[in-house]
């Protein structure tokens, strides 16, 4: 009897270890998606005036240099890639580090 329940107890364990798994899954899920949309919103003309430590005057000066070539679309989809590979570099050095015990 206490070698099934304790098959039950690990199995109970089990499921809510994959409950938590599953969870943290969709929260970088959820995270990651959201971090893309704001990225790409703030892509788009805003009507205000350019504000101090903002990239839309830079985005705004690269569109219009490369729009003379017709590559103003390929400017803003290299810059996301730089900004996700910069996100992904970033993950991997935290990563890296090791806990100090």
């Amino acid at each position: 009897m206490a070698m099934v329940l304790y098959l039950v107890y690990k199995v109970a364990m089990l499921a809510w270890l994959l409950i938590q798994v599953f969870w943290s899954i969709a929260k970088i899920v959820v995270a990651f998606v959201k971090g893309i949309f704001i990225t790409l919103a703030g892509f788009t003309y805003s009507g205000q005036t350019d504000g101090a430590g903002t990239w839309q005057p830079i985005l705004k000066n690269v569109a219009l240099g490369l729009n003379y070539f017709q590559l103003d679309k390929v400017a803003y989809v290299l810059l996301f890639l730089i900004w996700f590979g910069v996100a992904w570099g970033v993950i991997r050095i935290i990563g890296s580090f090791q806990m100090a015990e």
